[in-house]
């Protein structure tokens, strides 16, 4: 619920905002912390300053939640790209990457359930435009899967 107010809190300020979650082996809280703050469509989340959290903490795994203010959960090419990046900086340090949620109004993206980590897994050291193919392919591939759930 504290994550919810924070979100919600940001939707009235139409601000992006992350949140890092750390977990220990038995996905347990460790600790929460908000990480980026943006701006109405963008917040610049970096895997280097997330996982600087999640090491000091010894984090077994991290679960990264971020809101769009626009209150449409889909993830951008960015999302999606940037998704890759941490799932590629946690595999290398023994992290988990548990999952990286997007929350919109009464509704989240769960990449875990809703993006096939594999396709991401085969576009790692690839060019900026094999990147864009990998995105390209995903959306239509899955126009009408996405994983949009709603919160009751």
């Amino acid at each position: 619920t504290g994550d919810r107010q924070v979100l919600n809190k940001a939707y009235r300020q139409q601000l992006q905002m992350w949140i890092d979650t750390d977990l220990d082996g038995r996905n347990q809280i460790i600790k929460k912390r908000t990480i980026f703050v943006g701006t109405v469509n963008s917040a610049s989340a970096n895997p280097r300053e997330i996982l600087h959290f999640a090491v000091k903490t010894l984090a077994a795994g991290i679960l990264i939640t971020h809101n769009h203010p626009s209150g449409d959960p889909r993830p951008s090419d960015a999302d999606v790209v940037f998704t890759e990046r941490m799932e590629n900086a946690c595999d290398y340090i023994g992290v988990n990457l548990v999952d990286h949620i997007i929350v919109g109004q009464q509704r989240y993206f769960s990449f875990q359930e809703g993006l096939d980590f594999l396709i991401l897994k085969k576009a790692q050291k690839k060019t900026r435009s094999d990147e864009e193919r990998v995105i390209i392919d995903y959306k239509q591939r899955n126009e009408r899967k996405l994983s949009l759930h709603h919160v009751h």
